[in-house]
């Protein structure tokens, strides 16, 4: 299965915290964890499965490098096929459609 890593995507939470905060309004909860929502996760599959049934048609030897992918989206930033993410990244269980 395929490894997912996601990080958030910058928001300025301290600030929504505070005004929240100031205006008495209860914390917010914690969110369910990320995920890609299902029209991303079709697209994803898409791309690499295009990529394995042609890709060394269009472009010889293309198995042989690494293909990754990055999804950003308002509040996250998803690494799909990455075989090193960074630190700033936190792995996510592996998606079985992606």
């Amino acid at each position: 299965m395929p490894d997912v890593a996601v990080r958030r995507s910058y928001v300025p939470s301290l600030l929504i915290f505070a005004a929240l905060f100031a205006l008495g309004a209860a914390p917010p909860r914690p969110q369910s964890s990320p995920r890609i929502n299902d029209t991303d996760r079709v697209r994803i599959r898409e791309a690499f499965r295009l990529a394995t049934a042609i890709g060394d048609r269009v472009w010889p030897s293309w198995h042989d490098a690494p293909f990754a992918l990055i999804l950003v989206t308002p509040d996250y930033e998803f690494l799909v096929h990455h075989t090193n993410p960074s630190a700033d990244f936190t792995r996510i269980d592996s998606d079985t459609l992606v």
